[in-house]
């Protein structure tokens, strides 16, 4: 069998490591400067890092990256919420939207930000919704989906 290490990552989401006892933990998060944590706020649960597995040599891969949600109590994240509260401020600044759209955008944004099976439609909508958008309300729009979207949502909103 194997366990999780303590991971730790910055309020913004930056991972800082997998491992919170290695020399690379930190107070700070050393690419923006933002406080780290280790636990969920919601919780207080460790915020899972490597996966160890007694006897097997890792010899590296991909590096580790924080969840969008706790493992224990599903809380998002600070950094996955505030991509959520943000899609949700500049959606109510934006007139053109109708209180329809926002609300689709309030729920399909989760979809976006984390790969799960409604992806793939739920960036089929909000692309539409943001196709409708001209001028600078447009440009906002998909400038912040470009930023939150995981990989497999970008090729729904023309991203690479």
């Amino acid at each position: 069998m194997g366990h999780y290490k303590v991971g730790q990552a910055c309020l913004r989401g930056h991972s800082v490591t997998g491992d919170r006892r290695s020399p690379f933990a930190a107070k700070h998060c050393p690419q923006c400067g933002e406080q780290t944590i280790s636990q969920c706020p919601n919780c207080n649960s460790i915020i899972r890092g490597d996966f160890e597995v007694e006897g097997v040599l890792s010899l590296g891969g991909l590096p580790w990256e924080p969840n969008a949600h706790c493992h224990q109590c599903g809380a998002a994240y600070p950094w996955t919420q505030a991509k959520l509260d943000a899609v949700e401020e500049l959606a109510a600044a934006i007139e053109e939207l109708t209180s329809h759209e926002r609300d689709v955008l309030r729920e399909l944004t989760p979809h976006i930000i984390e790969d799960t099976p409604r992806t793939s439609p739920a960036s089929f909508k909000i692309a539409t919704i943001i196709g409708k958008l001209g001028g600078h309300a447009g440009t906002a729009m998909k400038k912040l989906f470009e930023e939150i979207a995981v990989e497999a949502a970008k090729s729904s909103f023309g991203i690479r």
